[in-house]
């Protein structure tokens, strides 16, 4: 086009007088042809050819650093609570509760702000989440009484809760159908990641700095989430079949395709293929009827089932490995739970190298997955983490326990990555945030009663913790073995 312009200007100012002035500089003056011949394809066709790069990479930084610090939450929460329980004297019943008013008010959060990621958009909801989990951790960090301490714990599970939905919803809707499920399996290995992370920090920090100086380093090293947040624009998706922005929708699709660097030329969206939906109500009656028109009612139903007994399992062994590590189980040398106020430096060491075959085994699961799809390879891990927890009761050292738990955090890691694959690949884009949301509520609520009730099962029946992760992997199994078809992402990997 520049080409062309630049010499029609340069033909007519060498001959003004010449017959052909006015039709040259009619065409000088005719609009680039390429805008106007721009194909137009619909919105799903606009993603796919956007493909993956640094532009998909920029969406999903954001989540992933959520994640870690949602991980890393965990282990601050079993480190930091022993030396609170000394430091406050609390009894069992509050540092019960202590350990589970996060998760708690993060469940609750997850199902009241359920909508708040389909009516206000996906980008402001995590920017504020981001904002209120980092503000409230540094605050935590300065709590005097146990009062303020939970209730700031509460702050930043509501926080969390609320924009865990929304900004998985963020990095999956500008990810392509082939790769969206790989973008999305990404997130729960953050995770893991964080825990491990956070053991590294309380490693380091624990010692010179006490319980403050943890909380404080944890909240600050995973606060630049906000930064990625603010930095992209809002889901192309969401502008497109929500809000029915299409000139936003494209503006954004052809930022990514500039971002990612995949040298094709700037689209157009289709205007006819906008949904037509209300945007503004999204209750249980249209998220029912979506569900029975697409036919997902009953893969809503086993996966939401499948998050609460993976993460139950989850949550119960995160807060009993530390104590096994500490505590000489395998030796039959505990130590009284109440008269344990802080881990040793060796144990903070092992806890975080077990913490990091979690995210070594969330990639190996990905890695199964591209050659015998999402079902085989679940069933495998849910039946790992169901065969690894009988060798316990053989327990007779300390390095057959740390083997055992290593072992253990892998296939727990891999079962968990289930419900968070799944549940995006089978719901469709008008309730998948919500579904998200949904899926977290039913996880958290498995993590707040594996939180309140590890205290009393393991000061009381050791033995009963890996009793019931068998148990309940066992039940994983079930809930994916009903899972009949696989998920469309995995047949077009």
């Amino acid at each position: 086009h520049y080409f062309i312009q630049s010499n029609l200007r340069g033909i007519m100012t060498r001959s003004p007088a010449d017959e052909n002035t006015k039709l040259t500089s009619d065409i000088a003056q005719t609009p680039p042809q390429d805008e106007e011949e721009m194909e137009e394809v619909d919105m799903e066709d606009a993603i796919e050819r956007a493909g993956c790069g640094m532009g998909t990479l920029l969406y999903s930084a954001g989540a992933v650093l959520f994640f870690c610090l949602e991980g890393a939450e965990v282990v601050m929460l079993t480190v930091v609570a022993p030396m609170l329980r000394c430091e406050w004297n609390l009894s069992s019943f509050p540092y019960a509760v202590l350990l589970m008013s996060t998760l708690l008010s993060m469940m609750i959060s997850s199902g009241a702000t359920s909508t708040f990621g389909d009516r206000f958009g996906r980008k402001p909801i995590s920017v504020i989440s981001g904002l209120g989990v980092s503000v409230g951790g540094v605050l935590s960090a300065f709590a005097k009484t146990y009062w303020q301490f939970l209730l700031l714990r509460i702050i930043i599970g509501f926080f969390m809760g609320m924009g865990t939905g929304p900004a998985v919803a963020l990095s999956g809707e500008v990810a392509p159908k082939k790769l969206r499920a790989a973008a999305l399996a990404v997130l729960p290995i953050p995770w893991g990641l964080g825990v491990s992370i956070g053991a590294g920090i309380a490693y380091a920090v624990i010692d010179p700095y006490g319980w403050q100086g943890l909380i404080l380093a944890i909240s600050l090293v995973f606060s630049p989430c906000v930064i990625f947040f603010c930095i992209v624009r809002e889901s192309p998706r969401y502008d497109y079949h929500y809000r029915q922005d299409v000139k936003s929708a494209e503006e954004t699709v052809n930022r990514l395709i500039k971002l990612n660097g995949n040298g094709i030329p700037e689209i157009r969206l289709s205007r006819g293929e906008v949904v037509d939906s209300d945007q503004e109500i999204i209750d249980c009656k249209m998220v029912w009827n979506t569900l029975k028109q697409t036919d997902n009612v009953k893969n809503a139903v086993i996966i939401l089932s499948l998050s609460f007994f993976a993460v139950f399992n989850y949550y119960l062994y995160a807060y009993i490995t530390p104590r096994f590590l500490n505590e000489g189980y395998c030796t039959g040398e505990t130590v009284s739970v109440k008269e344990s106020c802080t881990y040793d430096k060796d144990v903070l060491f092992d806890l975080a190298v077990v913490s990091l075959a979690g995210p070594i085994g969330s990639i190996l699961s990905l890695v199964f997955q591209h050659y015998f799809g999402r079902r085989k390879v679940f069933i495998g891990y849910a039946t790992g983490a169901s065969l690894v927890s009988l060798t316990l009761y053989f327990c007779v050292n300390y390095t057959y326990l740390f083997a055992f738990l290593v072992v253990m955090r892998s296939t727990l890691d891999g079962t968990c990555m289930g419900h968070n694959i799944l549940m995006p690949e089978y719901m469709p884009t008008v309730i998948r945030s919500f579904m998200i949301s949904m899926v977290a509520v039913f996880a958290r609520l498995g993590g707040v009663i594996a939180s309140f009730t590890s205290e009393y099962i393991y000061q009381d029946h050791p033995r009963l913790a890996i009793a019931i992760i068998q148990a309940f992997a066992v039940v994983c199994i079930g809930c994916l073995v009903m899972l009949k078809k696989e998920t469309m992402g995995a047949n077009l990997q």
